[in-house]
Order: C-alpha cells, then structure tokens, then sequence
C-alpha cells in the first residue's frame, strides 16, 4: 500500500518547491510564505510532541492539500507518509514535488464532497458520509487532521471517526483540530463549524476513543487513542 524509504541519503527540507502561492493562500488563509512555512512547521512540532512521529510510524495526513506537513516531515524518521486530498491539483503538485524526492510518501485524490468546495471550486462526486477509506483496518500508527474537522459537521465527523478507529493501530494515535464556539470571529455558515468542548469530547468518547486536550492556537487540538 505505501512504500519504505530504502537506505539511502535523505533529501532535505530545503530542497523542496514552494507549491503556488494560490494553493498557499487555499490551505493557509493566508498568501504568506513566511506563515505558510511557520503553520507547517508548528504542526510538525506539535506531531512529534505527542508522539505521532516516532521512528518507523506510518503516518496518514486527512486533507493533506499541497503538503504544508508533509514537507516538514522529510528529514523525520517516520516509516511511510501517506496524504489524501479532494483537490487533485494540490495532489498533483505535491506528488511531483515531494514524493519524488523521498519514496516513503505518497499522495492520494479521492473526489469527495466537501462544504469547502464553494471555496476553491472543486465539487466532489463521492458522498463524504459514504466515502470508506480504501486502507487497510490497524495499517497506521499515527493519523492527523489540521483544520479539517473545522469544515465538517459533527455528523460527517463522526464518520470520519469511525473511519480512523478502523484504520489505526491498537495504540496509534489521532491529533485533530476543531474550532471551538467562543471562537466567534472563525464563524461563517456551511463553511465553519464551532463545537463546545464538551461535545467533542462526547463524540470521541461515543466513537470509542480516549482523549486528551492538548491545547487552544488558532483552533483547539486534541489527540486521542482508539479503543479496540
């Protein structure tokens, strides 16, 4: 299903591309290089401080768009990287850009439906809520959602979820983030969606999933292991 780096020199974070800006201002808000980067890099930072990086982990990125991790993940000793994305431009470029460099990452497109897609114009053919990844059940260690859950329903969420139980590890670990009702100023209808803190935690604890916050950025984060 993914691959594993064979032994040689690993190429290096500064070797690779930066995507348009276009795909920078769609995954960051923002055309900044410079916050682009710095977004990137405190998700990386965030990953290996709650133990989603550790050597050898394979790692599923959800919504990887043009690889504003997964280019920081480059020089990190994780077995296999493994990104999806409905936009397939973003999945073109980042194909071509970064998994060309280092053979342990890997790029999938699935057209699924996504309230996003007033945004960029990229309609989905696939029902999100009917959408079965096509992984295998405990064939990851370690699965991240950087503001994905921020632009689903908690209906479509919990689909979601059901889904990474299937996938991870005994063990593994998922880190998401929402965005949390007293955030007014991230609030915009059938584009953001703000829960309490109380039903996200009901809703990983329903899902089968022990949970810890982690911390409130720009949007909340929690990481969370699934009970099996």
């Amino acid at each position: 299903m993914y691959r594993v780096r064979p032994s040689h020199e690993e190429p290096k974070l500064s070797e690779i591309a930066l995507p348009p800006i276009a795909f920078m201002g769609l995954v960051s808000g923002t055309i900044s290089v410079d916050s682009f980067l710095s977004a990137g890099l405190g998700v990386r930072t965030a990953c290996a401080e709650n133990g989603l990086l550790g050597a050898g982990a394979r790692f599923l990125d959800v919504g990887c768009g043009c690889g504003r991790v997964a280019r920081t993940l480059i020089q990190d000793p994780i077995g296999a990287y493994v990104g999806f994305d409905r936009h397939w431009p973003m999945i073109s470029w980042a194909r071509r850009e970064i998994a060309s460099a280092d053979p342990r990452f890997q790029f999938d497109h699935f057209a699924v439906t996504s309230h996003y897609d007033h945004i960029d114009g990229v309609e989905g053919t696939v029902d999100v809520k009917e959408f079965r990844w096509p992984y295998e059940d405990n064939s990851f260690d370690s699965v991240l959602l950087a503001s994905v859950f921020s632009h689903m329903p908690m209906d479509e969420i919990r689909v979601y979820m059901r889904q990474i139980h299937r996938v991870l590890a005994p063990g593994g670990k998922v880190f998401a983030s929402y965005l949390l009702k007293h955030q007014v100023e991230a609030e915009m209808e059938g584009f953001n969606y703000l829960f309490d803190p109380e039903e996200i935690e009901t809703m990983l604890r329903e899902e089968l999933f022990e949970a810890r916050f982690v911390e409130e950025t720009s949007q909340a984060w929690w990481v969370a292991t699934p009970i099996k």
